[in-house]
């Protein structure tokens, strides 16, 4: 009887967890355009990795979409990312371990989890940043309405200083 009450209950957590991952989740689901004047720049977290003033420029201005469709089922989520310069796509699992990926960043350490008490998509990346630096970015989006989600994105440093900044993206 104990036993089944424990199996009981584990099912119980087990399916909650999964409930949640999937309102969570498909809250982020859609088209997201990124809104610059509520935005922070990228110049300092760019500057630190190595990137030229003349490139830092350019992407200060281009436009930028995100499309994510996650997969709660699958603990798996995809972002693909589109700019007028360039278009990605990353592979989420939600499992937070470390996997080698490709990315434009180059070769990457990355692994990504879904924060459900923070209704937070958080994704980390260890890498040589152009200037040949060991660096972690981690990207933290969270839905602030129906109509816009805040993405924050973290550089660490090897000295241990941390740059951040803050972009709105909105539905589009």
């Amino acid at each position: 009887m104990v036993n089944r009450l424990f199996h009981l209950l584990a099912v119980c957590l087990a399916l909650t967890a999964t409930t949640g991952l999937r309102a969570g989740l498909d809250d982020l689901r859609g088209t997201w355009q990124l809104d610059r004047p509520q935005s922070e720049t990228m110049r300092e977290v760019l500057a630190a990795q190595g990137y030229s003033g003349f490139e830092i420029a350019i992407l200060d201005r281009v436009g930028v979409t995100q499309i994510i469709e996650p997969d709660p089922a699958a603990r798996m989520v995809t972002i693909r990312t589109k700019t007028t310069v360039v278009g990605t796509t990353e592979q989420l699992t939600l499992d937070d371990i470390e996997r080698p990926a490709d990315s434009p960043l180059g070769r990457v350490e990355r692994a990504a989890a879904w924060d459900e008490s923070a209704q937070t998509l958080r994704t980390r990346n260890r890498y040589a940043a152009r200037n040949g630096q060991r660096v972690q970015l981690v990207t933290l989006r969270r839905r602030l309405d129906a109509q816009r989600f805040t993405q924050e994105t973290r550089l660490r440093l090897p000295d241990g200083r941390e740059l951040r900044a803050k972009q709105i993206f909105v539905r589009k």
